[in-house]
């Protein structure tokens, strides 16, 4: 999206009201009557959401110069017998090439027109993906009325087919920060996984090499063509932006469980690239009066062709707070590893496909007075296929899209006979997730976004395996823990306007927002009745509201939503609160973001 850079006046009072409205906002404390949170709920609203810039699309370009010449005035005309496309590469049909200069049999050309069958066919082979494909004329006689057009397809070089050229990200920004270091012999084999010497050179194959190098950690990757060592060979040089090798990102937001406490700081320091070969070692951390969280993840490939592995480790310990910020007798934690492959079945500058897997075990207690009252041992098994693609559809749009099945199952060491005699969520299950996103272009100013989120079940899930609706990334107009259920569907709308550039910023942008979702709370009720006012299982929840987002790039970021209910809450407590123990119309999400 473009960005207007007009002067937007004085910025300083805007940031500073922006600052004391966010200071204010994050003074909230926790509170009392509210639905009572357990380790499972506690952990399904914590997912981190880490927040992110997304990098520019890699690009492949050509310095060599096109060697097609000027198309001469007209001449001595020749009467065409046949035209025929010599091709020792085998890259075309005989179907296409009669499409191509079929039609030229009969005609009566001169020099000039032979040369715009040429070039004709330098089209077409190109459009095919032949980068520096390109057609000519050799010398021969035409008196006769026979013209053949070969064509040089462009290989790549045996002797010395790839070339690497490294520059440091931090060089620009004027970063004092090591850089990762980069193997090149696991680049080359990437490079050779996708290209083979001595082969005619396509542009699909070529887009691969560079997009799977970017998608290494701490790796952004493009391509330009040179001249090999013989005419008609080429060479691929990469180019190599590397991150630095240490980086560190914190934020403080508003958007906690309010009993272990609204207000939260986290952080997230990442080694870059250690091996060289585009790995990743990552600790995240959350905590606020009543949570410290903690999740170390690994990712490394595991061969030239794009599979990741993916390790985790997560801890979890939580606090129920009163009021006054003191600490009650409920309290638990959770631990947790997991394992996952994910690999990239197609992967192109306009389209993607991603396939993954990950295997998780966790335990999750729960204490009350200082007696464990429930034990919860979890382990799944998740298998998903996500992808992407852009179009042109109405000034250009990016869409996504996520499917993934997992197959769990849950022992209740402790708490098994209430779990029984409740919404029996022990043993076996099964659920489904979906997600869809469009970001529409609508002019250089504007664009608009829609995304969809569900979840189906098999059976009642545990609360760590639910789905809410509420939330910042939910209906905003109400807390994170409200209606949380087996299955749920979740439509947010968005609007956003880029203003002009506010001074210090490099970037504000203006949000007005409609969110809808449905809940269904208990797959199967049985004999049980629903834990809220009207005892009602199903039921939506509508809101919208106005937000705004300030950047500075790679710096700071400001975010603040302000949401608002629209309708009532079917599924309000027995005091006709919602899931935080409060009945507020109106509701303010911030988030302050620096990068280090």
């Amino acid at each position: 999206m473009a960005i207007n850079r007009r002067y937007f006046g004085q910025a300083k009072p805007l940031t500073g009201a922006l600052a004391l409205a966010f200071a204010g906002l994050l003074a909230s404390s926790p509170a009392v009557a509210q639905t009572q949170p357990d380790a499972g709920s506690i952990l399904q609203q914590l997912t981190p959401q880490i927040p992110q810039i997304a990098p520019a699309l890699p690009s492949v370009e050509s310095r060599q110069d096109d060697p097609l010449a000027p198309i001469p005035a007209a001449g001595p005309t020749v009467l065409i017998t046949s035209m025929t496309i010599v091709d020792v590469d085998g890259v075309l049909t005989e179907e296409e090439k009669f499409a191509l200069v079929g039609d030229a049999a009969g005609q009566r050309l001169d020099y000039a027109g032979m040369l715009s069958y040429r070039d004709k066919v330098t089209a077409y082979l190109r459009a095919k993906g032949y980068l520096m494909a390109r057609a000519y004329l050799p010398r021969q006689d035409v008196t006769d009325g026979t013209v053949e057009i070969h064509i040089l397809i462009g290989r790549l070089d045996e002797q010395q087919s790839f070339l690497f050229e490294r520059e440091d990200a931090n060089d620009a920004a004027d970063d004092a920060r090591p850089s990762s270091e980069l193997d090149v012999d696991f680049l080359t084999r990437m490079a050779a996984a996708h290209l083979t010497p001595g082969e005619a050179l396509s542009e699909a194959p070529l887009n691969a090499s560079v997009l799977k190098m970017s998608d290494l950690h701490g790796i952004n990757a493009t391509a330009t063509l040179t001249q090999g060592a013989e005419l008609g060979e080429l060479r691929v040089r990469y180019q190599l932006q590397t991150e630095p090798r240490h980086n560190l990102l914190a934020w403080v937001d508003n958007q906690g469980n309010r009993s272990t406490g609204e207000t939260q700081a986290a952080a997230q320091y990442r080694l870059v690239n250690p091996s060289g070969k585009g790995d990743q070692l990552s600790l995240f951390a959350n905590h606020s009066n009543g949570v410290d969280l903690a999740n170390l993840s690994y990712a490394t490939p595991l061969n030239p062709h794009g599979l990741m592995l993916n390790l985790g480790y997560l801890n979890l310990d939580y606090r129920v707070m009163t009021e006054l910020g003191r600490t009650q007798q409920s309290r638990g934690s959770v631990q947790g590893v997991n394992a996952g492959l994910t690999y990239a079945l197609i992967r192109s500058r306009t389209h993607n496909l991603y396939l993954s897997g990950e295997f998780s075990k966790q335990q999750l207690l729960d204490e009350q007075l200082g007696e464990r009252t429930k034990q919860r041992d979890k382990h799944s098994l998740k298998l998903g296929l996500n992808g992407d693609w852009l179009d042109g559809r109405y000034g250009g749009g990016f869409n996504s899209w996520s499917f993934n099945w997992t197959q769990g199952q849950l022992d209740l060491p402790i708490g098994l006979d209430a779990d029984q005699g409740g919404f029996q969520t022990a043993g076996a299950y099964t659920k489904l997730n979906l997600s869809f996103n469009r970001i529409q272009r609508l002019n250089a100013d504007w664009t608009a976004s829609l995304a969809y989120r569900g979840q189906r079940a098999f059976k009642n899930l545990d609360s760590s395996e639910q789905m809410s609706l509420g939330g910042v990334s939910g209906v905003r107009a109400y807390p994170g823990s409200e209606a949380s259920g087996d299955e749920a569907d979740l439509i947010n709308f968005e609007l956003r306007y880029e203003l002009p550039q506010t001074g210090w910023f490099d970037s504000a942008q203006l949000t007005a927002f409609y969110d809808i979702g449905w809940v269904q709370l208990h797959k199967d009720l049985g004999n049980q009745r629903p834990n809220n006012q009207q005892e009602i299982n199903a039921y939506s929840l509508q809101g919208a509201g106005l937000g705004i987002r300030m950047t500075r790039r790679n710096n700071l970021m400001l975010q603040l939503q302000l949401a608002s209910k629209i309708g009532t809450n079917p599924g309000v407590d027995s005091n006709g609160n919602d899931a935080d123990g409060r009945t507020d119309d109106t509701r303010v999400w911030a988030q302050l973001v620096k990068w280090f």
